[in-house]
């Protein structure tokens, strides 16, 4: 076998390693990116379903945003103040019994 010869499948075997290297690469970017995005959906359902627990009552109602500040009904001040579309500040003491009647 001569030189030539032997530089032909050197460069044949080179071309089918960086071949391999490159399609070895992209399955991996893909598999990586794959398992990222089903973290992160799976992510994403638990900060939802924490939100919506966080934001709802025990009747499956909405409740209003709610902040710390002073209650415009009983004068309590609270990190717990619930600010009401109207305007009105309510602890939730207060806007529990006001919803109940």
């Amino acid at each position: 076998m001569g030189q030539l010869e032997m530089f032909g499948m050197n460069i044949h075997l080179l071309i089918g390693l960086l071949a391999c290297g490159g399609i070895g690469l992209i399955v991996v970017i893909i598999l990586y990116v794959s398992i990222r995005a089903i973290v992160f959906r799976s992510q994403q359902k638990l900060a939802l379903s924490d939100f919506k627990k966080r934001n709802t009552d025990e009747r499956g109602e909405v409740l209003p945003p709610m902040g710390s500040g002073i209650c415009g009904t009983c004068g309590k001040a609270s990190s717990a103040i619930y600010f009401l579309s109207d305007g009105a500040r309510m602890c939730r003491e207060c806007y529990n019994t006001a919803r109940d009647r």
